[in-house]
Order: structure tokens, then sequence, then C-alpha cells
């Protein structure tokens, strides 16, 4: 939470002004450069700033090239929000102000789906969100409010969802909605819709319960910084709960040691108790922070947090580390993930009604034969779960995920699989009409089980070995695939039916080119993937910052019943002249490290 209020502040937006199309960032105007500070990128509540000045532009944007590639951040979820708004833009009045950091934002107006979607943030405290000339032909004289927070999660490393902040309706007075707020935070962006309430409509609670920012700054540091040293948080909390503890550090990938050994942990222990690692997350550079999630059984009252680089149980790290902040958080984790039909992206002939008694939200997607619903969809890590379409009526359709057809919606639950980080999950009709009400996504049945094949195991030829690494599997993982087609490594996998299946790579990649422009460049690894002898899949991994540190990446393949054989190699890539150059080692001509593989059917049908 922002540690000052400055607030309140107001945004008005004006529902009866309309500043003609929404243009979404990207709709053939004038292509300029905006200069962003590197340090805004991937802050939500920074680039909502941009946002604003980009649409009243109409101007053409995208990141530029030397940027850090395949990261699912916060910024990724603003952009996706953004991209989804539809209808006319209409005019938003944000505070008068001669500072930098204030608060932003663009808002549309879409009459067909009786929506009016905000995006703002940038400033911290309170503030008054002010809706005026309501429209009751539109919006009646209730409206159902929903407010989703986008957060910070630091410049590398997934992010999870945003978050339901607010969830009911409000009155409509002479044409106007207030909503205060209050605990805005500076690194967040907002996404809040208005919808017609008064239709029986369930609230859902907030998904965040409490939550406390303690930046590292104002801890209490005792030893030395490079043998003893403790980073003490007193922190504490309201009840007792599962909390989620957040810590906001970096540690540079060519620092002494780091640069032989990797990632730099730290030792959490929770009031001296339950000690435990954690890897610090890597970087190009000093400034580029990350995210290391755990979690702890709090009881209501104080507590002492504590980072120590010794543990007298757990052991002694190497490498240097900057501790930025602690987040602690006490989110509301009972029950399935639930989103909103009205609220996905709707195509072909896909439509929002409020008519329908019985929904869970403000209103339902109808889907006459062919239209669809697509939703976005978080899965914290690769594996089984267990989608539902929650339906009014007989309708039926088809469900599938980044374009993989996986069942059908009157089959009820279904369990399917869904990549670590961000899924689209798209809902067709088959039927005259399909009326959907929500997607439900809970846990794991055990209806999906994936076997794990080690690199090493497999057949190696060329210059592919097995190299050793502490953080790897087994501490062994397979280097030297790549630099031409002899140099490979085959593994033979088995499916107990044919069918679709989620492969699902260990990996680590941390080559980084010379500086072109500005920053270092992190190099992207490629891999030629061919299942039984097929035409090769190019598959391209981000970077990890170096090779002993792992993630994690998933590709769909189509397996035959029984053993198949899965072969990995890598060769120079050409310029874009067609040539094969690389001039300034821009890169790779090899695969990345390959840990291991895990093998999953994408559904129960296979």
């Amino acid at each position: 939470m922002a540690a000052e209020d400055l607030g309140p502040e107001t945004l008005t937006i004006d529902l009866g002004a309309g500043t003609g199309p929404f243009h979404g960032g990207a709709k053939g105007h004038d292509r300029v450069s905006w200069p962003a500070h590197d340090h805004h990128l991937s802050v939500p509540g920074r680039m909502v700033r941009w946002i604003a000045a980009i649409e009243e532009s109409e101007a053409d944007f995208d990141l530029a090239y030397w940027n850090i590639a395949g990261q699912g951040d916060g910024q990724c979820w603003l952009l996706n929000v953004y991209g989804r708004m539809t209808g006319s833009a209409v005019r938003v009045t944000a505070p008068p102000t001669d500072v930098e950091y204030a608060l932003h934002g663009v808002a549309t107006l879409d009459t067909e789906k009786r929506q009016s979607r905000l995006l703002f943030g940038g400033a911290g405290g309170t503030a008054n969100v002010v809706f005026a000339d309501v429209d009751p032909e539109v919006f009646g004289t209730t409206v159902h409010v929903r407010l989703d927070e986008i957060r910070w999660t630091g410049q590398v490393g997934a992010s999870g969802p945003p978050l339901r902040l607010r969830d009911g309706e409000l009155p409509v007075e002479d044409g106007t909605v207030t909503l205060p707020l209050t605990g805005l935070d500076e690194m967040s962006a907002y996404h809040l819709i208005l919808s017609p309430g008064g239709h029986g409509a369930d609230p859902l609670p907030p998904e965040v319960r409490w939550r406390r920012t303690y930046e590292a700054e104002y801890a209490t540091c005792t030893g030395s910084t490079g043998s003893d040293g403790v980073l003490a948080f007193d922190v504490e909390v309201p009840q007792d709960g599962t909390y989620e503890i957040s810590v906001h550090a970096n540690s540079r990938d060519d620092a002494d040691p780091v640069r032989e050994q990797g990632p730099t942990s730290v030792f959490l222990r929770v009031d001296g108790e339950r000690p435990r690692e954690l890897l610090l997350p890597l970087g190009h550079k000093w400034a580029v922070r990350g995210r290391t999630d755990t979690q702890a059984d709090l009881t209501a009252g104080g507590h002492r947090i504590t980072l120590a680089v010794q543990d007298p149980d757990l052991g002694a790290t190497r490498g240097d580390a900057v501790i930025d902040r602690l987040d602690l958080t006490l989110c509301d984790t009972e029950g399935p993930a639930l989103y909103d039909a009205e609220y996905a992206d709707l195509r072909d002939g896909a439509r929002v009604s409020h008519a329908h008694r019985g929904a869970s939200g403000p209103g339902v997607a109808v889907l006459p034969r062919g239209g669809t619903a697509a939703f976005w969809v978080h899965a914290a890590d690769d594996g089984e779960a267990t989608v539902t379409v929650e339906r009014l009526g007989p309708g039926e359709g088809v469900v599938t995920v980044d374009g993989e057809a996986v069942g059908r919606v009157e089959e009820g639950p279904l369990p399917l699989f869904l990549a670590g980080g961000i899924n689209k999950v798209t809902v067709t009709g088959t039927s005259e009409r399909l009326i959907v009400d929500r997607l439900r996504v809970g846990p794991a049945r055990g209806l999906l089980p994936g076997t794990a094949y080690a690199a090493e195991d497999g057949t190696l030829t060329g210059t592919a070995k097995v190299t050793a690494l502490p953080y790897a599997t087994g501490g062994k993982a397979v280097d030297g695939i790549g630099g031409g087609p002899g140099n490979a490594l085959t593994l033979t996998v088995t499916a107990r039916h044919a069918g679709r299946h989620a492969l699902t790579i260990r990996y680590s990649g941390g080559e980084q080119a010379p500086a072109t422009y500005d920053p270092p460049d992190p190099i992207r690894h490629h891999a030629d993937l061919t299942v039984n002898g097929g035409a090769p899949y190019r598959v391209l991994f981000p970077t990890t910052f170096h090779f002993n540190a792992l993630r994690t990446l998933t590709v769909p393949v189509t397996l035959v019943q029984g053993a198949n054989t899965l072969t990995f190699t890598a060769g120079e890539l050409p310029d874009f002249d067609g040539e094969f150059r690389n001039v300034h080692g821009g890169r790779s001509a090899y695969a990345p490290v390959i840990d291991r593989v895990v093998v999953t059917p994408l559904s129960a049908r296979g």
C-alpha cells in the first residue's frame, strides 16, 4: 500500500462526452516514439500514463526490440485489459497537477454491451472516481461495479491475474455514480467495469483481505552483508491465516560469484523458526527487479520475518543481492477462480444480455452457433485444472485452450491441461443458442497424470552432453544441443493413448549479447523439435538469465499410442536478408540447456 495519502483527488469520466472511436493503441495512425523510462516498463501504474497519452494522440505503439521478451508480468495483464476495451472513447478528466506521477485514465462506453470500462492509475492514497451523465436507458437507476487491481510484480517473472477488489452495486444519483477509493498503490493499475445493476446478482467478496508493504530500507539490518547479514522485518497482521510473503529483489547475472553459480539465495525464518531457502530472481542489471513468493501461517499480532545470508540448518549462500521490499498479503484463496462471461472477449455474433435472472453476475454472454467467448485464465503452474462452463439452459458448445480443442460444454466439469501463466480459453457455441454465465476453474482431480523424463537419460549425439547444474532435477541437465542437426538430444516417451499432449520442457538459457544500444540484450534461444521423425517445429525459449536458473515452457504435440521419439536440435538462424550471419552476436545457434520434459494429455479425450 502507498505510504502517503495523496488524496482525495477526483477522476471524472463523462459518459456523455464521446471523443470518437476507441483505438486500442494500434489502428493505423502515425507511429510515434514515446520516451518511456526504463523503470516505467512493467509497472502498470506508470504505463497507464503512456496509454492515456497514446490513446489521446491516436498513435501506434510497441515495446522496443531490446526489452525482455516472454514475461507474463503485470504490464502484460495491463495490455490485455487495454486490448479488450470496446466501444467509443469518452472524456476522462484527471486531477490538475504539476507532478509527473499522478492519476491518469482512459475510458470507453459500449452501448451494445451496456458497459463502460475505465483503466486508471499512477497515484497512491485516496481518490474519487466519478461517472457523469450516466444514461438511464443504458444503465438504469442502479449500476453494478467490478474493480480489479493489476499489481506490479517486478520487471522479470510471471505475474498472477488481476485481483478483484470490489464487486457490488451503487445507485445512480442525478445521473452520477461516485466510487470513493482508498489504499491505492501508485505502482498498480486499476480496471473498473460499470454495468446495469438491479438484476439480483450475488456480489463477490474481495480477493485481497489485507496487504502491507515493508520497504527494506526501514528494516533492521545486523551483521555483515557478505557473511552473517540479517535483514529483519517487524510485521503485524490482523487475523490468523495463511499469508503470502513476496520478496522483491534482484541478483545481477554477471556479478561475482553469480556468474559462476547462478541465482543467489537468502534464508527466510518467521519468528526464528520454519527456515526455508528462497532463490532470488536474476536480472541483466541491478535495477531489474523480480519477485520470489512463499507462504506462512501467521497468528494475529506481531511477528518478525528475517532474511539472512546463512542459516544454521540450511547452509550459506554466495553472491550479492539487492532486497527492495517485502509484501505481506492475506488473500481469499478458498474456492475456484471465477471468470464472468459478460466481461469476456465476445466475437462472431456473441453478445451481452442483462435479461436473464439467475445469472451470477450482472449479465451473461449469449452465443449463437459459431459465436465465441474468450477468457484469459491464469494458472500458477503447468498441469491439470478442472474447468467448468456454467450455463443457463441446455445450449451446447466446444472448449479450446490456446486453439487446441479439448472438450464439449455439455459434458460438465472438464479436466484440462493449463500452462503456467496465461491461457486463452475459448467457448464456441455449436447450438442455436448457448447462454454462458461464467467459467469456473478449480484444482486438479488427478485425471490427467503427467510422466517426467530426465534429459540425461536420453540419447545424445555430437556435442550434446550431460552437465552438472545444482538447481536441475537430480543436479544434471543436457548442454551442447544445436550448432547443427548432428548435435541433438533424443528422448523416447510413452503415451497411454493417441492424441494431443502437453510437452512441458524445463530448461535454462543464460547467454547475453553485447549491448548494441542502451541495455544489454538477453538472448532468446530456440530449438527445432521433431516428433516421430516428422517436420521440425521451432520452439522459442525466453531467457532465464543464467544456465543454472531454470523455468518451464509448454508446447502441444501429437503423439501416437505407445512409444514416441522426440528429438531436439538447433542451428544458426538467418538475418533479415536471408543470409546466415550473426554480426552482433545477438542470437544463439544452440538450444537451451534441457533438464527434463513432462508429457501430459491436454484433456481426458487425448
